[in-house]
């Protein structure tokens, strides 16, 4: 790669392309959607790990894998309700974008603290509030760029320096979040609504030394509907409005649902869906649920001008989560999982 074109690049991805990772999956990544919803799941700890694919068949693909645990910690109980309830957890996020040369990693730890307001009939109202914060490093891999300064009369040799001493590696920074969740649930259904905030301290991020290039604070609000019908299937919809400096996006979609296996040790069920991100692709969605393991599947099929280009884009989305539950614990197939 030539030295204009590295800068122009360097350029572009400082003032446009900082944004954050994102999943179309939204629903299947808690921790990095709102630090309120750690310890949220019906299981004792929950494991993730996701894999996202961006772009896969142009010139340089995104390529985003992490990995969560979370537990919680019970503080009271009324009538064998969780009262209040404490979360801890952590998340880890490796990004790799641009042939691999600009590679990102992030390690957050979030905690949210439950609390039940009221039960009204037998629907239980609650909320909950989250706080994490993130070390973050991004780097570039200049030893695998090619620069001006560096060509002879055998091609380019990395060895030599490039001439371009103004260029650095960006320094780690630590980023702040915040979130708060408002739901409504019973036996067989729940209603949720959240809001966050990221990066509420703007950390600095630039990779030429320029005090005013910040990472912008990014403001997420989203709702779900999960209904569980006498006859065993269910309804799951959700849905995201996000915002990043100039870019912003909605999400909409759902899925529907059977389950397969009534069993109290042995629940199993699967669900299809299909969602919709604003002016960007449409995907459809698998689910597929063992006992406490869980495993979905997205394809965004890109109905943007970007799908016009001679090579269509490819992008999909791989989830793997499993729960682990105390010895000898029972799932309820009438709960509502919340995650």
């Amino acid at each position: 790669m030539n030295k204009f074109i590295a800068i122009i690049f360097i350029f572009i991805y400082n003032n446009v392309f900082c944004q954050d990772p994102h999943f179309s999956q939204f629903f299947a990544a808690p921790i990095t959607l709102n630090p309120a919803l750690t310890g949220s799941s019906d299981n004792d700890w929950r494991f993730i790990s996701n894999y996202r694919t961006q772009w896969q068949t142009l010139a340089a693909p995104y390529n985003t894998t992490t990995l969560s645990i979370d537990t919680k910690l019970i503080k009271d109980k009324k009538e064998g309700d969780d009262d209040n309830v404490l979360g801890i957890g952590t998340n880890f996020m490796y990004d790799a974008s641009f042939f691999n040369i600009v590679k990102s990693t992030y390690a957050t730890l979030s905690l949210s603290y439950g609390q039940t307001l009221y039960h009204e009939n037998e629907d239980k109202h609650r909320i909950n509030l989250g706080f994490g914060i993130t070390y973050g490093s991004r780097r570039i891999a200049f030893d695998e760029l090619n620069w001006e300064d560096q060509f002879t009369t055998d091609g380019f040799n990395t060895n030599l320096p490039t001439g371009e001493q103004i260029l650095s590696n960006m320094k780690p920074y630590i980023s702040l979040n915040t979130g708060i969740i408002y739901s409504i649930s019973n036996e067989n259904k729940i209603f949720e609504v959240g809001g966050s905030v990221y990066h509420i301290n703007k950390p600095k991020q630039t990779f030429l030394e320029d005090h005013n290039q910040v990472i912008p604070v990014r403001y997420v609000l989203y709702t779900k509907y999960y209904k569980i019908f006498d006859n065993n299937f269910f309804v799951d919809v959700n849905s995201i409005y996000q915002q990043q400096a100039s870019i912003h996006y909605f999400i909409i979609g759902g899925f529907l649902g059977t389950i397969l296996n009534t069993d109290a040790y042995n629940m199993s069920s699967i669900s299809v869906g299909c969602f919709l991100r604003n002016k960007d692709a449409v995907y459809p969605a698998l689910v597929f649920q063992k006992q406490n393991w869980r495993f979905n599947f997205s394809y965004d099929v890109t109905i943007s001008k970007l799908n016009q280009s001679f090579i269509k884009p490819h992008s999909f989305e791989l989830c793997l989560r499993y729960g682990l539950n105390k010895l000898n614990a029972q799932i309820k197939k009438t709960s509502c999982p919340t995650r």
